[in-house]
């Protein structure tokens, strides 16, 4: 049984990065776009649009040429997009320039406890 040689794996590598790397560069504005629409922040789109290239490379082998990239990549996006606001609700984020609410607890804003007594 005959394998191929390690400078054809490199060279089919080396094309599949090529082909990757120009279809993420012919459709650079768009999956920014996409990215941006979905956080609505420069960063995190940044942020998104990275993460989801880098699944879409992992699975790269799965896409099939002639069909639309930038809906395969934009539907990778929506994902990962899913995935990162499901691990933030998991994980609470408490602010440490925010003030602690009455009692010392962190979880109580001030500003929550002034809205109910204003209410009043």
């Amino acid at each position: 049984m005959m394998g191929a040689t390690p400078d054809a794996a490199s060279a089919g590598t080396a094309h599949r990065l090529a082909a990757f790397e120009e279809l993420v560069l012919r459709h650079q504005t768009r999956i920014y776009r996409v990215a941006y629409r979905l956080t609505g922040n420069h960063d995190d789109a940044e942020d998104l649009a990275q993460e989801a290239i880098i699944e879409a490379f992992r699975a790269f082998d799965r896409y099939q040429p002639g069909t639309y990239f930038d809906r395969w990549l934009s539907r990778i996006m929506s994902r990962t997009f899913i995935d990162i606001v499901r691990r933030r609700n998991r994980r609470p984020v408490v602010s440490l320039d925010a003030p602690v609410g009455p009692g010392g607890d962190p979880w109580s804003p001030c500003w929550e406890t002034a809205v109910r007594t204003r209410s009043r």
